[in-house]
């Protein structure tokens, strides 16, 4: 299968880094003292064949370091539509950041399972994917791809709570996500999507109980592809807590971080409070005096702030 040499493997990831379907493998090794090298290892996926297996090509796509890896994390930190990994180095080794510059052209999607109570993060459920046009068509006995949502990965790392495909060329799905079962149940639960276009959902979020393709404000994106800064299952649009042009904080919706969040009438963003004020300082004023309320007026009437 061409994965016999993965070496000591303190952390190791599966990840579709050119989104054709197929998982791959990286692992980080080393070891202070080691009588030999113990290089990472990247281990492609060479396709449909289960004969063919993997290919190592750590030291075509730069990752062969021998540092001592503690911990190894697929993940797209960037949202471009790829996996990027994070390397976790022990003893003055470094942390290291690896981004994945994907040109294959081909499609992915990131599907957030989630619960309004316990277990906020779905540990332990399992999101299934069947990409219903992708060509060539995928052998009928691995057409759908499965990934658990885990609380660990490496020795001293986790991934997100988020189940990564890489597609193809496939542009639309159908998903199953069985649901991690309440302590004292034995019974399974399951939310069914059928045919999600992921060409404007790259990235859909799923509450247990909430229908995740709901237009909840009219504008023909599934609310399971709007912002939910708040965490709460209601998209951002349609939220009393979060105003239209609020940013995310957090898991609170303010209306700025920096200035550039802010329009003109109220150019600066007062960070006390996350809120966009006229002014800062008397100096911001072209008229008068700067106010506790971020307004300037006539410098009577109340002290400056």
């Amino acid at each position: 299968m061409g994965v016999e040499k993965g070496w000591w493997g303190w952390g190791a990831t599966f990840m579709d880094a050119d989104n054709d379907a197929f998982l791959d493998i990286a692992a980080t090794n080393g070891y202070e003292g080691a009588i030999c090298d113990d290089p990472s290892r990247f281990f492609l996926n060479k396709g449909d064949d289960p004969m063919t297996g993997f290919d190592e090509v750590g030291g075509a796509v730069g990752f062969d370091d021998i540092y001592w890896g503690s911990a190894l994390i697929a993940f797209d930190y960037d949202r471009d539509g790829d996996l990027d990994l994070m390397q976790r180095g022990m003893d003055g080794d470094p942390l290291r950041l690896l981004r994945n510059d994907n040109c294959t052209g081909n499609n992915s999607l990131v599907i957030k399972p989630r619960r309004l109570s316990l277990n906020r993060l779905a540990i332990g459920a399992i999101v299934r994917v069947k990409p219903l046009n992708i060509t060539p068509t995928l052998p009928s006995e691995r057409d759908t791809l499965m990934r658990l949502i885990s609380a660990g990965t490496s020795m001293l790392g986790q991934e997100p709570a988020e189940a990564f495909f890489g597609l193809g060329n496939a542009t639309q799905v159908d998903i199953t996500i069985e649901w991690p079962n309440v302590v004292g149940t034995s019974s399974i639960d399951t939310t069914n999507i059928s045919s999600l276009d992921i060409t404007s959902c790259p990235i859909l979020t799923v509450y247990k109980g909430v229908n995740p393709l709901a237009d909840c404000d009219g504008d023909g994106l599934p609310d399971g592809c709007e912002p939910d800064c708040d965490d709460d299952g209601v998209p951002d649009d349609c939220d009393p807590d979060c105003s239209l042009g609020d940013v995310c904080l957090g898991n609170q919706c303010v209306e700025c971080l920096t200035d550039t969040d802010c329009p003109a009438w109220a150019p600066f963003c007062r960070t006390s409070d996350q809120t966009c004020v006229m002014c800062l300082t008397n100096e911001d004023c072209s008229f008068g005096c700067c106010k506790p309320d971020g307004v300037c007026r006539s410098c009577g009437g109340g002290p400056p702030q």
